[in-house]
Parts: structure tokens; sequence; C-alpha cells
């Protein structure tokens, strides 16, 4: 139980270290509207809900859940680094959209939340698969109600989150700058998928 807890939080960390560093440079590209905000943060969320049911309708939790969650979060380590080499390209991409959208607000939203799905898709949705490892890890072998360890390995996760976007908004962005908190970000990945080894 104290494993999946200990992931559970470097996993929250991570995940909103990435959010918050990810956000800042689409804000550069998509600006920083509410309606730009809420796009970007509309596409994270449904990455994470996508991973979660994918897992519920596709994978049988009972198998090697630590095996399967270290697995994840060197995934997510991964993927984080190929969006951040991807996000370069992304300005080429959203100039030719403003082109064509003939000043249409809804052409531009659309076309923006597309290329932000498309962009986090895989590290969001392996983000949204590695909670519910984490609670499957926690109840390993335990009889009866599992409410307890699922309990703690959430409110883990929430606590990981909260250091992860304190840390990335007050220290990581403004002394690292994007790359080394991503850099950061990737590195307690790596910390979690080395503590399930």
């Amino acid at each position: 139980g104290r494993l999946a807890v200990v992931v559970a939080l470097l996993g929250g960390a991570a995940a909103l270290i990435l959010e918050v560093s990810w956000f800042r440079t689409l804000m550069l590209i998509f600006g920083s509207s509410v309606h730009a905000l809420s796009l970007m943060l509309a596409a994270f969320l449904l990455g994470l809900a996508g991973g979660a049911v994918l897992l519920a309708r596709g994978a049988d939790l009972t198998a090697d859940p630590a095996g399967r969650l270290g697995t994840t979060h060197l995934l997510i380590a991964f993927s984080a680094t190929m969006v951040t080499v991807v996000l370069q390209v992304v300005p080429a991409l959203f100039i030719p959209l403003l082109r064509v959208s003939g000043g249409s607000f809804q052409v531009i939203a659309a076309g923006s939340l597309l290329l932000e799905l498309v962009l986090l898709l895989a590290p969001t949705t392996l983000m949204g698969v590695a909670l519910p490892l984490a609670i499957r890890l926690a109840a390993a072998g335990r009889e009866g109600s599992a409410a307890g360890p699922a309990g703690r390995v959430y409110a883990a996760s929430s606590v990981g989150s909260a250091v992860g976007a304190l840390a990335a908004g007050f220290v990581l962005v403004p002394r690292l700058g994007l790359r080394g908190a991503v850099a950061t970000a990737l590195r307690i990945c790596l910390c979690a998928w080395s503590a399930i080894r």
C-alpha cells in the first residue's frame, strides 16, 4: 500500500508540473483568454478521462498492477518528452488554421481544441491510466472494502498535484524555464518507475 501511495504522490506532482508548463507554452501560441485556457484544460481532462475509461474497459487490473504502473510512468516520461519536441512545430500548424478560419471564432476554437487533443493525447491518457492502477496496487491482497487504500492513494495524488502546481508556478518555471520544469517532471516520472522496479 505504501508503494502505491508514494507513486501516486510522485505521479500527481509530475502531472501538474507538466500541465502548468505545457499550458504556459500553449498560451504563447493560442493566447491567454478564458476561452483559450478553457480549451487547454478541456483537452487535458479529456485525456485523463479517456485513460481511465480505456483501462476500465480493456484491462485486467488483477494482472501485475505494479509492473503495469511502472511501465505507465516510463511511457508518460517518454510521451511527455515527445510533446515537448512537437510543441516546437505547433505554431506552424496554428498559423494556417488562422488563415483558413476567416476570423470565425468557432473554427479557431474547434481547430485549437483538436490540435491540443492530438498533442496531449498520449501523456494525458497514460496519466488517466496511472491512478486506477495505483489504487489497484494499493488494494491488492486485501479482503473487504478497498475504500481505505483507494482514499489514501487518491489523497496522495491530490497532494502531489497541489505541490506540483505550486512548484511549477512559483519555483520551476521562473527559475529553470519551461524546459527545466518539464525535465524535472520527467525525472519525477522516472523516480516513480524506479520505485516500482
